[in-house]
This record gives C-alpha cells, structure tokens and sequence, in this order.
C-alpha cells in the first residue's frame, strides 16, 4: 500500500507566504509577525527555538486561545482515508493537477491546486524536524475561490485519467472540504505524513 498520507489541515486565515517567510525569516518574538499570533507564541514557542516548517504548523494551525487544536475538516461527510492516500505515488491533489484540464477562462483553477499541492517547494517551511512536510497552503479567499471554480464545473477531464472516476470522487470531498474551511473563515494547509 502507499506510504504517502496527506490531510487537509485548518488555518488561520492570512496569505500562507507571508507567514511563512516570516516565520524562515527565525523570529526571536512575535513582534512584527503578519498578524497577532502572541498566543499561539506564548503556547508553543516562547524561548524555544523551532524551524521554519515546525513555526508555520504550531502559529498557523487552527487552535483556540488554550493552544488546543481546533476539530479538523475531516470526519463527518469525508473520510480521512478516502482523501488522504489514493492508489500511485502522489497526492490527491496532484492527481487532479495531472487530470483537470481546465477551460481558458478558467486558468485560475490550476495555479490554486499547485498552491495547495507545493507552493512551499524550495522554501524553508516546506520540511521540518520530526517529520512534518507542509506541502502547501491557501489563505481563506483562495479556499472560497477554489471551491468556486471546483464547482463551476468550466474544466473537463483527461480522458487518460489512471483511476476510473477518480477525479470526480477527488473533487466532491475536496469541495466538502473547502466548504467546512469557508463556514470556519480559514485557510487550509495540506500536509505529508509518511
């Protein structure tokens, strides 16, 4: 079976770069960070010193005011499994990158998924200590744009497609997805597991 599990996992709502090159930039305080992260700062990091990628996770993931993390966007309506690991080697989301072919008017839909899928290649937050491999982010609006153009149906399939119907299962929990991120007013990361 293959090793590659991914979730999509809920954050704060801000562009994902702009933390995340704050956060490559090795911060000794939360002072001049993109937005008010003293909590999550004080909770996690204080006189710690933590990369780039394992920083992005602990300020940006979804929590409450404790540092507890917030519910994920799976369980009811999607299951874990079923979005996180597809047959081959490689995400859900680059399978669709591979087999949506979107209309011209529609280009959009294409540079969203890549976001999502490995916007944080070559960059510092992209591999950290004990694992964690952030693959790529979106703020809150590209989250409501993405499902938009998901939803709008303005691209086909590859009609080459490796796994029958796999598209259209892909996109229906990932529009799930997106849409529990659009009712918490979020972004979302997708992050490896192996």
């Amino acid at each position: 079976m293959n090793e590659l599990f991914v979730t999509l996992d809920p954050i704060l709502d801000l562009d994902p770069m702009s933390m995340a090159d704050w956060c490559a930039s090795s911060p000794k305080s939360p002072e001049n960070a993109p937005l008010d992260i003293s909590i999550q700062w004080n909770h996690h990091v204080n006189n710690q010193n933590i990369d780039p990628a394992n920083l992005f996770f602990v300020l940006m993931i979804d929590q409450d005011s404790q540092g507890k993390l917030g519910k994920p966007l799976d369980g009811i309506g999607v299951n874990r499994e079923a979005f996180g690991r597809i047959p081959g080697e490689y995400t859900a989301i680059e399978y669709l990158c591979e087999n949506i072919i979107p209309n011209d008017e529609n280009s959009r839909i294409m540079f969203l998924l890549n976001a999502l899928t490995n916007r944080f290649d070559n960059h510092a937050c992209k591999n950290g200590k004990g694992g964690i491999i952030i693959r790529g982010a979106l703020s809150g609006k590209e989250v409501i744009e993405l499902k938009e153009n998901l939803m709008s149906k303005n691209w086909k399939i590859n009609q080459k497609e490796s796994i029958d119907g796999g598209v259209g299962e892909i996109v229906r929990l990932l529009i799930l997805l997106l849409r529990k991120a659009e009712s918490r007013s979020c972004g979302v990361m997708l992050r490896e597991h192996r």
